[in-house]
């Protein structure tokens, strides 16, 4: 079996494995050595074994590493991103990967994506089966899109059917498919693999440095995404048999209140460019960029957390500290 696995429900007649098959996050506080020295103790590897690499993820430059795992920098950037794909994360153990992940949060890392597999050992339901249960009364979803495919080869070999639910572009989807297939034989299952990306990356991220159930994690995430549920409100009993009897998570992360120099931030890296086209346009003439944008305007449509903030820079002197 390829990877360490990460949990294991200890049921012989069904077994279930879970395991962490994708990390991908970005520090600022941290330097290239100490980043490097972090992920290469997690991947059980020595710094020789990273070498120089090309651009990345519009990054100048990269180090890569063992198994497609690459940190990627700038110059004159002070972030830093590392990606862990899943043949990464399969060299490291459960507490090696801990250990990493609290290094992150140690450091501010932001997790960018993180790939929790739950594999059915037993290869009891397919995708096509979970796509008509989907589509039937029993779901308890929060997504609705479900799209069936199947994959193939160049030659037309047939490598299996893979479903996915919810959207790629949200913070979190799931993809249920053949890794018997997939992976050649390696990995005899079928997959249940749910991405978390963004704020929701940063909740189960959390979520895995505190505990050490981390199969039940996988399956309360699983279960908070989607459930089938009889008539009676009991759970369908062949979906007991992948999650047991886990509820539904329930990760709340505190969004931080809205300040001037997080406001200054959000522009400079989402609408500085926009902006930049639209003072030449307006040939450096504030006054006409104003207009163009229609601020005075806008002050009409403040949000009451942005009259706030408008309050408050208005009590303290002018000062940008941002990063």
């Amino acid at each position: 079996m390829t990877g360490a696995p990460h949990g294991l429900d200890p049921d012989a007649e069904a077994p279930v494995v879970v395991r962490v098959d994708w990390f991908s996050f970005t520090v600022r506080e941290a330097s290239r050595s100490a980043l490097e020295r972090a992920v290469s103790e997690a991947l059980g590897c020595g710094r020789d074994a990273w070498g120089d690499a090309g651009p990345r993820q519009r990054y100048e430059m990269s180090r890569e590493g063992p198994c497609g795992s690459f940190i990627a920098f700038s110059r004159g950037r002070p972030d830093l991103h590392v990606r862990l794909p899943g043949k990464a994360c399969g060299r490291a153990d459960q507490e090696s990967l801990r250990r990493l992940f609290a290094w992150a949060k140690a450091n501010n890392g932001k997790p960018t994506r993180i790939d929790l597999a739950i594999d059915d050992m037993q290869e009891r339901c397919g995708p096509r089966f979970v796509k008509e249960q989907f589509e039937g009364p029993t779901r308890r979803s929060r997504v609705k899109y479900s799209c069936l495919t199947v994959k193939s080869t160049r030659d037309g070999d047939r490598i299996g059917e893979s479903l996915h639910l919810g959207s790629m572009s949200s913070t979190r989807c799931l993809n249920v498919y053949d890794k018997r297939l997939e992976s050649q034989g390696q990995i005899q299952a079928t997959r249940w693999e749910l991405r978390s990306k963004d704020e929701r990356a940063c909740a189960v991220l959390d979520e895995l440095v505190v505990r050490d159930d981390w199969g039940r994690v996988a399956c309360e995430q699983l279960v908070d995404l989607v459930d089938f549920r009889e008539e009676s409100g009991n759970r369908c009993a062949w979906f007991a048999d992948l999650v047991g009897d886990a509820e539904a998570a329930r990760l709340v992360q505190e969004k931080p209140e809205p300040d001037i120099s997080r406001m200054i931030a959000y522009v400079r890296k989402q609408v500085a460019p926009t902006l930049c086209v639209l003072m030449h346009f307006v040939r450096g003439d504030l006054g006409a960029f104003v207009e163009l944008l229609g601020l005075e305007a806008a002050r009409g449509r403040l949000s009451v957390k942005q009259q706030r903030v408008l309050r408050d820079v208005a009590r303290e002197p002018l000062r940008v500290d941002v990063d």
